[in-house]
């Protein structure tokens, strides 16, 4: 029973941390105003030489100082990547699967370490198996509003060429197939 209660009090730091550092990640970052597709949105920018975006589950976009250098085009289809994960709830379907998973976890620790441990093997692997599923479903959110050629342009240059079963995003060219 006091495993439970340990997992139970994990739920809660893992939630009250995610949302802090969601909400202290946009506090630290300057604000910009870019035409997005002839709308005005906010973006935060966090200096940084490489080109990166990514998203909060408070629903903020953050790119890297590097990203705005980007061909407008390209930038676009960067953000519009971003907003995919947030109007498809990425980040709230993640975050009750790590709750599940992480209830799981404690309740197998009650009958055996053997469990214990292949279902914290397990947690992870499903955790990344369905995080590279929701990069999939963003790039599709993206090419619909920014079209297929800037997307596919910027998953060429920047995405990842090699993956694993521990990489939070499939590699490039499993990414540009299924555009």
């Amino acid at each position: 029973m006091q495993i439970i209660i340990f997992g139970l009090l994990s739920l809660l730091v893992i939630n009250v941390v995610y949302f802090a550092v969601s909400i202290i990640l946009v506090k630290k970052f300057k604000s910009i105003k870019y035409d997005f597709l002839g709308k005005q949105i906010e973006l935060k920018v966090k200096e940084d030489a490489r080109v990166n975006a990514f998203s909060v589950i408070t629903g903020k976009i953050l790119v890297t100082s590097a990203s705005l250098n980007l061909p407008k085009d390209e930038l676009d289809a960067m953000i519009a990547h971003e907003m995919g994960h947030i109007k498809l709830h990425h980040h709230l379907k993640m975050l009750i699967l790590v709750n599940l998973l992480v209830l799981l976890f404690f309740y197998t620790a009650e009958f055996s370490l053997f469990l214990f441990i292949i279902s914290g093997i397990s947690i992870v692997l499903i955790q990344r198996f369905i995080s590279r599923k929701f990069e999939i479903q963003a790039d599709r959110y993206a090419s619909q509003l920014v079209g297929k050629g800037s997307l596919m342009n910027l998953i060429m240059k920047y995405g990842e060429n090699k993956s694993s079963i521990f990489s939070t995003h499939p590699p490039s060219s499993a990414r540009i197939k299924k555009i």
